[in-house]
């Protein structure tokens, strides 16, 4: 179904809002965030306008350990930006991904996870509770095949036979799934590659 938004009855009809897009604005406020982000921590890796991950085990203890190195954090870029953000701690990327993910979407965690604090049942019965597609790096396509081998929420993954993903999907699946078992395989690139694209 095609409809003609221009009409401005019918945009309002719909609910619909438009704004312009600004994105020097966006670039400065990524800039901003990150260098809060090198104040708490100098091992970062911007990976895009509105993401970093940062190596924290050298310096936690010096804010009383993760969560409330977390807790800093945010609270700093609220007040010297206004932005709100969420934090995931975890000890592989993926891992700090699914946390950031928790953080996000369970107010219980006030913004910030560490899937490492928890003991290691608890870890299980969140990712019981997110869906396979959620995961980094599980596009559509993906998560559609492991559903159909009746793989459907992180925990189901993470239980899965490493070699039979790795058969099935190639090493990036395994890769993603060793992550997520807490076995670092992606590195922190303190330089970020040269975009291929901009979209």
């Amino acid at each position: 179904m095609h409809e003609n938004l221009d009409h401005p009855d019918l945009a309002k009809q719909h609910g619909i809002l438009a704004y312009s897009s600004n994105y020097t604005l966006y670039g400065d406020m990524s800039n901003r965030v990150s260098e809060v982000l090198r104040d708490f921590c100098p091992d970062i890796e911007v990976y895009s306008i509105d993401e970093s991950f940062l190596r924290v085990e050298r310096v936690a203890h010096l804010y009383g350990g993760t969560l409330a190195l977390g807790v800093q954090m945010r609270n700093r870029i609220k007040q010297w930006t206004g932005l709100p953000v969420c934090a995931g701690f975890g000890s592989s990327k993926t891992r700090a991904k699914l946390a950031n993910h928790l953080a996000k979407k369970n107010a219980c965690f006030a913004g910030v996870c560490d899937l490492e604090a928890m003991p290691v049942p608890d870890q299980m019965v969140w990712m019981k509770q997110v869906p396979v597609g959620e995961v980094w790096g599980i596009g559509r396509r993906i998560s559609e095949r492991l559903a159909a081998m009746n793989i459907h929420t992180v925990s189901h993954l993470v239980e899965t036979d490493p070699k039979a993903l790795r058969k099935q999907f190639g090493v990036v699946v395994e890769r993603t799934a060793n992550e997520l078992r807490g076995l670092s395989c992606l590195a922190l690139e303190e330089v970020a590659p040269a975009k291929q694209q901009i979209i």
